[in-house]
Order: structure tokens, then sequence, then C-alpha cells
């Protein structure tokens, strides 16, 4: 399965940091598409006349907005500099259910992720909650990213003979006089000696029969059978 690509991660955190925060600052203020204020100063480029209890917190706002007018789209610029898209709010619940279909139903936190390098709102993270999870795809993959990866334990190596591992070699092309095309490969741990039967075929009889006839008759019964 191919992940979509993501941008430097160091980057990527600096710019959600950046955007978290902002988000938190502007809970007290309405949606900047409700604030026809501070958008229609943006849409002028700042040629109104502003009221005086007003002025200084649409300057401050606007500051951090930019207005397309070939688009007619708002952007949000992040402290980085990087232009975020803010879709209208009759838009963004759309949005926000399409988004796993056309990249991949990766949960809340990828799909908040992917989501995050190209658009921001307030309450983004509510929104895809809300979407994401009721979504079944998403629930029954539920693909995890933080997941510790466990570490290798070597099995131990207690004494003579205590464990046998049986392993098959690939089937020969050709076929001996006695139908044998395969090679059950077995190891004693301890010593690394090998025991190596041509065998037909790779059913569990027949391993069984050669493992029983060149090494418990041979060998005696290991402790373990790897």
């Amino acid at each position: 399965m191919r992940l979509p690509k993501l941008v430097d991660t160091d980057r990527l955190t600096a710019m959600m940091a950046n955007v978290i925060q902002q988000e938190t600052l502007r809970e007290k203020y309405p949606d900047i598409h409700e604030d026809e204020r501070c958008l229609k100063w943006l849409k002028t480029r700042g040629t109104i006349y502003l009221p005086r209890e007003d002025d200084r917190r649409i300057r401050r706002r606007a500051a951090r907005h930019r207005w397309d007018e070939v688009t007619d789209e708002l952007h949000m610029i992040t402290i980085s500099g990087k232009e975020l898209l803010v879709p209208k709010p009759s838009d963004r619940l759309e949005l926000v259910r399409d988004y796993p279909g056309r990249t991949g139903h990766w949960g809340i936190r990828r799909t908040l992720n992917l989501l995050w390098q190209r658009h921001y709102w307030v309450g983004l993270k509510g929104d895809v909650k809300a979407a994401v999870a009721p979504c079944e795809t998403c629930q029954r993959v539920k693909t995890h990213y933080a997941r510790e990866e466990a570490m290798l334990t070597p099995l131990e190596i207690k004494s003579f003979m205590y464990r046998w591992s049986l392993d098959l070699a690939w089937p020969t092309k050709r076929v001996t006089k006695a139908g044998n095309q395969r090679v059950l490969i077995m190891t004693a741990h301890y010593t690394r000696f090998i025991v190596c039967v041509p065998i037909p075929n790779k059913e569990a009889a027949t391993i069984a029969s050669a493992f029983r006839n060149h090494v418990l008759s041979v060998f005696g019964a290991p402790a373990e059978r790897a």
C-alpha cells in the first residue's frame, strides 16, 4: 500500500504548531468568513474606513490573510509564510468527507495532517473527527503510523540437540528417478549440524516421515522444533 507523500517532518510539525497556536488565539473571534468588516477590508485591500473600536482588531486579523481576486478565495498566511486555503463554511463538510476518498482512508490524524498542508479554518480538527469517525472504511483499516516497531528477539540456544529447525529448499526443475524434487533441510541450532533429505512434495505427512526417519530415530526427540 503506497502512502501519500508528506513534506519534511520538521517543517510539517512546525506548521501544525503555528496553526494550532493561531486557532487557539482565534477561538474568541467569529469565523473570518462571517467577519464582514474584515472580509470587506481584505477585498478592498484596506481602502475602506474602519470604526475606531474595530480598527486594531481587523488590521491584526487581516495581516494574516490574503484575498485572491482571481480565484475568489481566502488564504491564511502562517508564521512560516505558507499560504493555506480557508474554504467557505458551506464547503468544508463536503471537503472533509471527500478527502478520504481521494487520498485514502488513513484515519483521523492522517487526514487532519493532509488537510493542514493546504487548508485551514477554525474548528478544522473537530470537523475532521466528526466526518472521519463514522467512516466504516477508516475504522476497518485503522492504519497506525506512530506504532513502535517490536524488537527482534533471537531464539535462545540452550543445549546440545535442544532445538531443530526445518526448512524447504525451492523445488528443482528436474524430478529424480525416485520422484523427488524438493529438499528438506533440518538444522540443529546448537551445533549447526545439517541433515538434508530429498522429498517428493511438501505435504505434512511427507515432512513428518522424513523428520522421524532421519532425526528422531537417529538423534532422539528434541525439546523444541522451530
